[in-house]
């Protein structure tokens, strides 16, 4: 979902789950 990946992000902005997107290799396969 690389359409909803920025929205997601923005929302999981303060939130540790941000820094497990960021390092993950499936960035906006989730």
């Amino acid at each position: 979902m690389s359409t909803t990946m920025p929205s997601f992000k923005k929302t999981l902005n303060a939130k540790p789950v941000e820094l497990r997107y960021e390092a993950s290799p499936v960035e906006g396969e989730d």
